[in-house]
């Protein structure tokens, strides 16, 4: 079931992970490795990723003028946001990559769950928090 992002922004055709957005955000040389993912594609976040995004404007105590331009920053983005199913596809996939014994953080398993509910890629630079979820078309530039 595919159901719509957040009204504030045009559906998504990918879901940009934390790592990512930050690295645009912060002008990260290591953003440049994702713009051929990104180009002619509207991006979406989760909300965990805005949650993440706002921690860091609380833990690192950032002014007005900063944390304004994140929020300019963010609207950009597609917000997809919680519901029931994606609840219940987050402990789907915890559950299936904890049976292969492995183990993928719940901010990931949030991640991988919102991409497999919207049927996004996720684009992350961090390939090793996702592998082992099953379904998803990861995009990748991690080494």
């Amino acid at each position: 079931m595919t159901l719509p992002p957040s009204p504030t922004a045009p559906a998504a055709t990918a879901l940009v992970d934390t790592d990512v957005v930050s690295f645009f955000f912060k002008r990260d040389s290591r953003a440049r490795l994702y713009v051929p993912h990104l180009t002619r594609k509207h991006a979406g976040i989760g909300f965990l990723t805005w949650a993440e995004l706002e921690y860091w404007t609380c833990r690192h105590q950032w002014g007005p003028a900063r944390y304004d331009r994140l929020h300019r920053y963010r609207a950009a983005f597609a917000l997809y946001d919680i519901s029931g199913d994606l609840n219940r596809l987050w402990g789907r996939v915890r559950a299936d990559v904890q049976a292969k014994g492995r183990v993928i953080e719940p901010a990931d398993a949030w991640i991988a769950a919102a991409a497999l509910l919207y049927d996004l890629s996720p684009i992350t630079h961090n390939r090793k928090g996702f592998e082992a979820a099953d379904g998803l078309t990861m995009i990748s530039e991690a080494p």
